[in-house]
């Protein structure tokens, strides 16, 4: 389960958090179910910017087109 609770600090106020971590099969089974197609994927480097090839790298990012 990709579910995360943590508390972030932000003016000196303590907030409690959750967020959801999707994997990658997740979120190409929520777009195929969607009925869209993906057209392209990349990583974006964390750090950089620069658009990389292995997930380790950075930020996955899709181009989708509808079918």
């Amino acid at each position: 389960n990709g579910d995360i609770k943590f508390n972030i600090n932000i003016d000196n106020k303590n907030i409690k958090s959750n967020v959801h971590i999707f994997t990658k099969r997740e979120i190409e089974q929520l777009i195929a179910q969607s009925g869209l197609i993906i057209k392209e994927k990349f990583y974006v480097n964390y750090t950089s910017g620069k658009l990389e090839h292995f997930s380790s790298f950075g930020q996955l990012c899709y181009v989708l087109t509808i079918k």
